[in-house]
Parts: C-alpha cells; sequence; structure tokens
C-alpha cells in the first residue's frame, strides 16, 4: 500500500511539473508575440529600423532570465528527487539490517537444532548399548554418566531456546 500510494504522489509531481513547465513556455510565447506586437504599433516600421530592433534585446534579456529560472527550476526538482531516493535508499538499507539479523538468528537455529540432533543420536546410541551385550564390556557408571551429561546438554539448549 506504501509503495502505491509512493507511485501515486510521484505520478501526481510529474503532472505538476509538467504543467508547470508547459504554463512557463506559454507564458513566455505570449510575453514574446505581446512585446512584439506592442513594438510594432510603438515604433512604427520604417521610421528608425535600428531602434526597432534594438527593442527586441530586452526581449533576449527575458529569455534568458527565464532560461536561468528554468535552471533554478531543474535543480529544485533534482533536489527533491535525490531526497526521495534518499528516503528509499535508507528504507532499504534498514530493511537490509532486518534482513541480516534475521539471518543471524536463523544460523543459531540452525546450528542449535544441528546440536540437538547430534545430542539426541547419542543418547539413542548409548541407551542401545546398555542393554546390548556387545558392549557389556563398557563400564555401566561411565555410560550412565555420559547419557546423564548429553540429557543435560540437551536440557540446557532447550532452555536457552525457550528464553530467546
Amino acid at each position: 500500500m506504501t509503495q502505491n500510494n509512493n507511485n501515486t504522489r510521484s505520478s501526481k509531481a510529474k503532472r505538476i511539473t509538467l504543467k508547470t513547465l508547459i504554463y512557463i513556455l506559454g507564458s513566455c510565447f505570449l510575453i514574446w508575440i505581446i512585446s512584439g506586437v506592442t513594438l510594432w504599433f510603438v515604433f512604427k516600421p520604417g521610421t528608425n529600423g535600428g531602434v526597432f530592433g534594438d527593442m527586441f534585446g530586452v526581449i533576449n534579456a527575458l529569455f534568458s532570465g527565464l532560461a536561468f529560472g528554468g535552471v533554478i527550476y531543474a535543480i529544485l526538482l533534482q533536489k527533491s528527487e535525490l531526497k526521495v531516493s534518499m528516503d528509499s535508499l535508507s528504507k532499504s538499507a534498514s530493511a537490509q539490517a532486518e534482513s541480516s539479523k534475521a539471518l543471524i538468528n536463523q544460523s543459531d537455529i540452525m546450528l542449535k537444532t544441528a546440536r540437538l540432533n547430534a545430542l539426541s543420536s547419542l543418547l539413542s546410541d548409548y541407551t542401545n548399548k546398555k542393554d546390548d551385550p556387545e558392549y557389556a564390556i563398557f563400564n555401566p557408571t561411565i555410560m550412565r554418566e555420559k547419557r546423564e551429561g548429553v540429557v543435560k546438554e540437551i536440557e540446557v539448549i532447550l532452555t536457552s531456546m525457550n528464553n530467546e
């Protein structure tokens, strides 16, 4: 929803920008025509052609000023686009940081799961060897201690996982 909202704002800003640019160009063209007609009627052609031509220098200054205004306008547009880009980059960086944290958490959980699986296999093996006559030569006390140690390790891992 937020992305759609940003797109709507962006397209609205572009429409306003295009509309403003069209108004500026239209105004320039209109001023140019009005000044030409005004100069035509104020200075009748043929009276003093040099003065009549020099009067269009005012219009040149007007267009130079409008061009400079256009450059300023373009800089302001770039500034606003840069701000939007920086905001987007900031959001992207924070999302990447959150993703990195989640990946680290997932890695820790997978490591604990692998450790639990290994301990479970050891516990199963120790329990099976206890009753197997083939392993009767092992000291039952040592086997019991090993089983109890594995059970304690499993409990520690499960407790740490529950506390997170």
